[in-house]
């Protein structure tokens, strides 16, 4: 494990998006050029295989393929941290796996378990960093029910654990957590990215996650020194507000309020599919409905929320149809990211 890897992970890991082709396999060119892409635009440590990347949907060798890809395109410009989990077994395979891609730390997925005691928690995670110790391990923890002390209990038995992706959203339950889990002697993450991470940056956490940089890096990226410096914080999240608003608007109307604020895969999913030059696609359980007539907020096309230069003016002009620089509507329809107007082209 390098010596210096926590001090890389505290910065804004992001999870790639995995793009679909027409077929439903991977598009592994389009993911290579998206890690490329970010890497290029300053973003330092990227996860396979995490939410965003709908690990849930995809098969055994289907996220090897996403897992080897990213470790090719980052070719050591950045931290990758592999995303594992399921049963224990498989998540000791997948860890293995990312071992000898090249990945420098895992981060393990909470158990989708309908009854996750505390104590399982610990031995789950436990038993699968003892099978990578060269490795670095952060948990990702959503789960009120494990406390300060569990957490201790883990790093004392997994030494490899180096920090959290911590999910909770309450900030003042992540304070206790943290003091009672030692404080500093963990990394702690912000795992509900951008709209939390002042919050928790105040409370210690030192880094967080984000789905937006697939679409707008800068963004991401600026918030991040923003924190770092202590100053220009509320511009720089006033930024990432629009982002977050389209992505809760997709969550079903039913989904309580929590919850609408995690449609991560889906809206950076969506918004890229507007850019005909880039990665497009989503697999069920995860689909897009198109608006209708005077359609509720939820039903609108990602195109309704952005300006014709793109979400939080990110995009500019850099996406291309088959006539020009364009950008795109959201709703099928290109448009020329200089003037706003359809191309004569035929998209």
């Amino acid at each position: 494990m390098s010596p210096d890897l926590v001090e890389r992970l505290a910065t804004a890991v992001v999870i790639p998006v995995t793009p679909f082709a027409e077929d439903g396999s991977v598009d592994t060119g389009c993911y290579a050029a998206l890690v490329a892409r970010l890497l290029d635009d300053g973003v330092a440590a990227v996860t396979p295989n995490g939410n965003t990347g709908e690990v849930y949907t995809l098969t055994p060798h289907e996220r090897q393929v996403v897992l080897e890809t990213c470790t090719d395109a980052a070719a050591e410009r950045a931290v990758v941290v592999a995303g594992v989990g399921f049963d224990v077994q498989t998540a000791t395979v997948d860890a293995r796996a990312a071992r000898a891609a090249g990945a420098h730390a895992i981060m393990i997925h909470q158990p989708v378990h309908p009854y996750l005691s505390p104590a399982g928690w610990v031995d789950y995670n436990a038993a699968i960093a003892a099978a990578v110790p060269e490795l670095g391990v952060l948990p990702y923890l959503k789960s009120q029910a494990i406390t300060g002390a569990h957490i201790a209990e883990l790093a004392d038995r997994a030494p490899n654990v180096v920090g959290l992706k911590y999910s909770v959203d309450d900030p003042v339950h992540f304070a206790a957590v943290r003091a009672d889990a030692g404080g500093e002697r963990l990394l702690w993450i912000a795992g509900l990215a951008e709209p939390y991470a002042p919050a928790y940056w105040q409370a210690g956490a030192r880094g967080f996650t984000s789905g937006l940089a697939n679409v707008a890096p800068r963004v991401s990226l600026d918030l991040l020194a923003a924190l770092r410096a202590g100053e220009g914080v509320e511009e720089a999240w006033l930024r990432v507000r629009r982002f977050e608003e389209l992505r809760a608007a997709r969550a079903p109307p039913t989904t309580w309020p929590s919850s609408r604020r995690h449609c991560t895969s889906g809206g950076c999913a969506a918004v890229m599919s507007a850019r005909p030059a880039t990665c497009s696609g989503r697999r069920r359980p995860r689909r897009w409905r198109r608006r209708s007539p005077g359609g509720r907020p939820e039903d609108r096309a990602p195109g309704d929320f952005m300006a014709p230069t793109g979400p939080v003016g990110a995009w500019r002009s850099t996406s291309r149809c088959s006539r020009g620089t364009t950008t795109s509507t959201g709703n099928g329809a290109c448009r020329d990211g200089r003037t706003g107007r359809r191309p004569t082209c035929d998209q």
